[in-house]
């Protein structure tokens, strides 16, 4: 049985994605601002090639879809059981070595993006690592998911929760004849949270595979919804952008408190939509560099900000006096990418496949004395398999 393997090319080149966004923001963080360039990008669609917010919500709108996939696939509400009961240390044994880490890097002090902030003034490096490490605060960091050691792990506490939200709807609704009038009360209440992506994405999910079977099959129309989708997720994320004279301005809502989060969740569902109804982009989304990337995609997410704070910043800090601004950058991004990929390829073969294990291990473990009634209900489509993640 195959992977469906363009939701994995998706969420690796979303993974890369926040990497350019965060050297950018550290590196170069005119970027992300207006005012200051001839040519500003932050508020025209090239953004979406560095915007990590967008790419975050792309998460959580695949976690609805791939974490709901295999129960509506076959109508077995076992797979929801599994998938509960190891979500939780799939995701955190990685999520503790990535803490454990950055502790090690700060009390050897190899710290270096302090000094980097100091010298071009990036708010986004001078936000971080600036407390004296220690045993309590990391098995703190640990323990409440906090992201003082690594400030992208705020992303982690969405999962787990979105996660069981996904859970607990399918668990307690999935026979329930208007669930789908469900989906609609949820997004009214939770559109203005990073939870819509994960009720979006199961609903999408619900809607193609089950008895509605959405089967746009156009290419044509697909790839036109698929750039209506990055325009959406290209709408500035920064909260000081003036959006009357931007290409946005037509979409500004003022119901919304975090319009950011609302268009780049729609727009990222209505990617998601094109690309799993077109052969087109689904074949694009497969390539194998792109599987790649994805298989390694939770591995480098952990792993960039320990790099870009130690590696990153000191090879830069060493290059930037006898070397132009933009070479010692492109220096050090171009080192940092490759030293990232190394260390993500070992991450994921040692730590993220045995957290995998270990979760599947407890399942065992435990299975046998959880029990949810089962659907008499089977469906098999396409004969594919997914991996969350």
């Amino acid at each position: 049985m195959s992977k469906l393997n363009h939701l994995e090319g998706i969420r690796g080149i979303a993974a890369l994605i926040v990497i350019f966004a965060h050297f950018l923001w550290g590196f170069y963080p005119v970027l992300h601002v207006t005012g200051n360039l001839p040519f500003e990008p932050g508020i025209t669609m090239f953004n979406v090639l560095y915007s990590g917010h967008f790419a975050v919500c792309m998460f959580f709108v695949l976690s609805g879809f791939v974490l709901s996939y295999k129960f509506f696939q076959t109508g077995n509400i076992q797979f929801i059981k599994d998938s509960a009961i190891k979500r939780y240390v799939r995701l955190v044994v990685p999520v503790f070595i990535s803490i454990f880490i950055s502790y090690i890097i700060m009390k050897l002090g190899w710290i270096y993006n302090l000094q980097v902030s100091v010298l071009n003034k990036s708010s986004w490096m001078d936000a971080w690592w600036k407390f004296e490490p220690s045993l309590k605060t990391m098995l703190t960091d640990m323990i409440f998911l906090r992201s003082n050691y690594n400030n992208v792990l705020w992303t982690i506490k969405y999962e787990i929760y979105g996660a069981f939200m996904v859970f607990s709807f399918i668990a307690l609704f999935h026979d329930f004849k208007y669930r789908r009038f469900l989906y609609v009360v949820l997004i009214a209440v939770l559109y203005d949270t990073y939870y819509l992506g994960f009720i979006l994405g199961m609903m999408l999910c619900d809607l193609k595979v089950t008895t509605i079977k959405i089967n746009l099959k156009n290419n044509f129309i697909n790839i036109i919804i698929f750039f209506i989708g990055v325009y959406f997720v290209s709408y500035p994320a920064p909260t000081n952008i003036n959006l009357d004279v931007t290409m946005y301005s037509w979409i500004k809502i003022s119901w919304v408190e975090y319009p950011s989060i609302f268009w780049h969740i729609v727009g990222s569902t209505l990617m998601l939509f094109a690309v799993i109804n077109s052969t087109w982009l689904e074949k694009f989304f497969s390539l194998n560099p792109f599987i790649y990337l994805g298989k390694v995609s939770f591995s480098i997410y952990l792993l960039h900000i320990p790099v870009i704070g130690s590696i990153s910043s000191y090879v830069f800090l060493k290059l930037v006096n006898t070397n132009t601004y933009f070479q010692s950058f492109m220096v050090s991004f171009l080192l940092s990418l490759f030293i990232i990929f190394i260390i993500a390829h070992f991450f994921q073969k040692w730590i993220d496949e045995g957290s995998i294990k270990l979760s599947n291990y407890l399942l065992s473990k435990v299975s046998k004395s959880v029990t949810i009634p089962t659907s008499n209900k089977k469906k098999v489509i396409e004969g594919k398999t997914v991996k969350s993640i």
